[in-house]
C-alpha cells in the first residue's frame, strides 16, 4: 500500500479497535472522518475489508489497495462521522469498569472480601459488593478469580450467563464464539436463563445463547496465559490470530479462507507482545504484509 491516505485510514481504523484507546483518540478519529469525504471513503473500505464484506485479493499477489478502490463504498462510517461531537459509538464495552487492562497487560486486583481477580489482556471488570451480594461483571476479556470462603454467594456475570460459587478458583473467558467457564478448585454453578449446570474442578462449560455440555478441561491450556504463554492445539488459524490480536495494539487479518480454517498447533510467548505477529512466519508457512504499525495482512506462503 503506497497511498498515504490508505495507510492513514488503516492506521486509524486499527487504533480505533484498541480497547485501550482513550477518548482523545476517538474524538480525533471522528474529527478526521468529518474533515473530508475521502477520509470516510478510505476508512469505509478498510472497515469492509476487516468485516469480510470486500472480495479478498489473490493471495499469491501483493495487495494493491488503490485510492480508486477506496472510494467505492464507505458503509458504516457515516454514523461515526455524525458522532464527532461525542464519539460515543466508539466506546468499548466496559469503558467505565472498575478495573481494566490494555493490550499485552496483565493485572491482579484484590476484591473487597479478600478474593482476587487476575485479569488477562484487554479485560474490563466491575465490582459490586453490597450487603449480602458479592458480584463482579466481566465486560470483556478473561479473568481468573480466586474466590475466598464467605457465607455470601459470589457471582460472575459475563454476557448472558452467570457463574456462582461460595469458594472456588474459576476462570471466565469471553470470546466471539461465546463464554468459557473452567473450574480449577472446588465447584461453581453456571446459569443461562433457566438452565443451569454444576461445574466441578477440572471441568469446563461453554455458553452463548444456551449452555453447552460440561466437559473435561485442559487447564494447562486454558490457563497458560497466567504464565505468559498461549497454547493452541489444532485450533483454526483464524481463531489463533484473533486471540493473538488481544495481546498487541494492532490488528491482523487472514486474507485466505482456507488458511483461516487450517488447524494449527503453536505455543506463543505473550510476554513479548510486540513480536507476536512477526514470529508467525517462523512457526507457520505464512507471509506477512504490514500496512502500518497497527494493521497486518496474512497470506499463505508462496
Amino acid at each position: 500500500m503506497t497511498d498515504p491516505l490508505a495507510r492513514e485510514a488503516a492506521d486509524r481504523f486499527a487504533r480505533s479497535l484498541d480497547p485501550a484507546a482513550g477518548e482523545a483518540e476517538r474524538v480525533a478519529l471522528c474529527a478526521w472522518l468529518a474533515a473530508d469525504p475521502r477520509h470516510r471513503a478510505a476508512f469505509g473500505e478498510i472497515e469492509r475489508l476487516w468485516s469480510g464484506a470486500a472480495l479478498l485479493p489473490d493471495p499469491r499477489r501483493e495487495p494493491v489497495l488503490s485510492r480508486r478502490r477506496f472510494g467505492r463504498r464507505a458503509a458504516g462510517v457515516a454514523a461515526m462521522a455524525a458522532a464527532a461531537a461525542g464519539a460515543y459509538v466508539l466506546l468499548p464495552a466496559g469503558w467505565l469498569a472498575d478495573f481494566g487492562t490494555g493490550a499485552g497487560e496483565r493485572r491482579t486486583v484484590e476484591l473487597p472480601d479478600g478474593s482476587a481477580a487476575e485479569l488477562s489482556t484487554s479485560t474490563a471488570l466491575s465490582v459490586a459488593f453490597d450487603g449480602g451480594v458479592r458480584h463482579v461483571h466481566l465486560h470483556r476479556g478473561e479473568a481468573f478469580l480466586h474466590v475466598v470462603e464467605d457465607p455470601r454467594p459470589f457471582s460472575i456475570q459475563a454476557a448472558g450467563g452467570r457463574t456462582t460459587a461460595l469458594e472456588a478458583d474459576v476462570a471466565v473467558a469471553m470470546a466471539a464464539d461465546g463464554v468459557r467457564v473452567a473450574v480449577q478448585k472446588r465447584a461453581a454453578m453456571v446459569a443461562v436463563g433457566r438452565d443451569r449446570v454444576v461445574v466441578e474442578a477440572g471441568r469446563r462449560v461453554r455458553y452463548d445463547a444456551a449452555l453447552g455440555p460440561v466437559e473435561p478441561a485442559d487447564l494447562a491450556v486454558d490457563l497458560a496465559w497466567r504464565q505468559g504463554r498461549l497454547v493452541f492445539h489444532a485450533v483454526p488459524f483464524g481463531r489463533v490470530v484473533a486471540e493473538l490480536d488481544r495481546w498487541r495494539p494492532g490488528r491482523t487479518i487472514v486474507m485466505d479462507d482456507a488458511l483461516a480454517r487450517r488447524p494449527v498447533t503453536v505455543i506463543v510467548d505473550v510476554r513479548r507482545s510486540d513480536a507476536i505477529v512477526a514470529a508467525l512466519p517462523r512457526m507457520l508457512p505464512v507471509r506477512l504484509v504490514t500496512l502500518s504499525r497497527y494493521l497486518t495482512l496474512v497470506y499463505p506462503a508462496a
